[in-house]
């Protein structure tokens, strides 16, 4: 097993949605978690490829309260730790061509 994902209705709740590739294997999977109680939900979205394995994964905060947040946070699956990696965004400056 790869990876396991569980529907959960208690204090909190969180959902996932799947999409399948021609094959059968899953394609993505749209996770919501509502924690309850809270001014915030989240929205993650998986990405796997067509022998199941997980290619990346972006979170979201919402309601955004920034453009930043709105992007959210994108990770990429490392097999060999088996674990998920945050991608690094370069903030680059205007270059000034006269």
């Amino acid at each position: 097993m790869t990876f396991e994902l569980e529907n959960i209705r208690l204090s909190y709740q969180q959902s996932n949605k799947l999409s399948f590739h021609s094959n059968g294997a899953v394609k993505s999977s749209f996770i919501y978690m509502n924690p309850g109680a809270s001014r915030y939900w989240y929205e993650t979205t998986i990405q796997f490829d067509e022998n199941n394995q997980p290619l990346n994964k972006v979170s979201k905060q919402m309601p955004s309260e920034s453009v930043l947040e709105a992007m959210g946070e994108t990770y990429l699956w490392s097999s060999q730790k088996k674990d998920w990696i945050l991608q690094e965004v370069i903030q680059c400056q205007p270059v000034n061509t006269q």
